[in-house]
């Protein structure tokens, strides 16, 4: 008798629980791609309202796109056109706010898609 090399069960157990670690990987693998895509689209989101953050401040005050007419306390609502693909774009304008030669100025952005995320940015441009 030769007890050289393994036996037919010793094999089966072997690739058993080979199988059990690889479909473990396999799964590790799979959550770090959903949390890869959803942190690329945080990215993405993140991205776009500061870009419209900048565009917005470099603006002379009186531009149109930073007009409001309406009492203080409420918001002329602006929506960009050319969002985009995927994503809403829109901001809000609140003149005299907090004080005169002030405007208060929100910038929303929606991701279209589910889970449709939004994204929220605020800053005050002078008048000085």
């Amino acid at each position: 008798m030769n007890d050289k090399g393994f036996t037919l069960v010793e094999v089966m157990v072997a690739i058993v629980i080979l199988a059990f670690a690889l479909l473990a990987v396999a799964q590790m693998q799979l959550t770090a791609m959903r949390v890869n895509a959803a942190a690329n689209t945080l990215t993405q989101g993140m991205t776009i309202a500061q870009d419209r953050l900048e565009r917005l401040l470099a603006l002379p005050y009186d531009d149109a796109d930073l007009q409001d007419d309406t009492p203080v306390g409420v918001f002329t609502a602006y929506r960009d056109p050319n969002a985009p693909a995927g994503f809403a774009v829109q901001w809000q304008v609140d003149a005299e706010a907090p004080a005169a030669n002030h405007k208060t100025v929100n910038i929303t952005v929606t991701q279209l898609s589910p889970p449709g995320r939004t994204f929220n940015l605020s800053f005050i441009k002078s008048n000085l």
